[in-house]
């Protein structure tokens, strides 16, 4: 999952650098200072949020970023963030560590707290999705994320491995701000040309038509006219 929260951050013009003060952890400090997006990120791997996590861990990387020598800006003062990339071996559901990420989140000091789940599966999933795009994050996640028919089966199947690319793609654009969701127009006329033809064959469409030309006097619909579309399929 580095490699592919990397790639992210670098797409997104994000400098990466080692923190020397972590020893043996999964972390990284990623920086874009473009004037109209100042953002400082710092990113945990992590397989638990352990009960010291927030009183302990989370003030140690703190004065730790504000100790750096040549890394220091005081533009972190309100641009620091923490994304923590959480591996499960299962979804989370309503459980104690779903409290945990809540109270992570939730927690207002230090840094402003992200929590990104995933499980080793959907980590897979989402790693073979971008060997195969060779896109940029940006067009990989909207394209996901636009996908009517893949939203429909994550609907239906939320908690199915298959139908895990829509759970982590979106979740990625909700948990980190600076990702932009762009609203593909072509889809959504898509879906639109599809439901009409599916009304059409069965001949559904007319029938529906009908009903909205159904007039109401004075906020009553006619007896009549309601009739004559139930039984006629039709109304003049």
């Amino acid at each position: 999952m580095r490699e592919i929260i990397s790639k992210i951050f670098n797409d997104y013009n994000f400098e990466e650098y080692p923190l020397p003060f972590t020893k043996n952890e999964d972390v990284f400090f990623a920086v874009n200072l473009n004037e109209n997006c100042i953002n400082f990120y710092l990113v945990v791997f992590l397989s638990e949020i352990k009960e010291n996590f927030l009183e302990e861990q989370v003030p140690e990387y703190y004065y730790g970023i504000k100790g750096l020598e040549n890394r220091y800006d005081e533009r972190m003062d309100k641009n620091l963030s923490m994304l923590v990339c959480l591996k499960r071996e299962r979804e989370l559901g309503y459980d104690e560590p779903f409290k945990k990420t809540f109270e992570v989140e939730e927690d207002p000091y230090f840094f402003k707290k992200y929590v990104f789940t995933y499980t080793e599966e959907q980590e897979n999933a989402l790693t073979q999705l971008f060997k195969q795009d060779k896109s940029d994050s940006k067009t990989i996640l909207n394209d996901v994320v636009n996908n009517t028919s893949l939203f429909v089966a994550y609907k239906n199947q939320p908690f199915d491995v298959e139908n895990s690319i829509y759970n982590l793609c979106s979740k990625l654009l909700i948990k980190l701000p600076f990702l932009v969701f762009e609203r593909g127009e072509k889809q959504i006329e898509k879906l639109a040309e599809e439901i009409r033809n599916d009304l059409n064959k069965d001949n559904l469409l007319k029938y529906a038509e009908s009903w909205l030309n159904v007039e109401e006097t004075k906020g009553v619909v006619n007896v009549d006219d309601i009739l004559a579309v139930l039984v006629e399929g039709d109304y003049k």
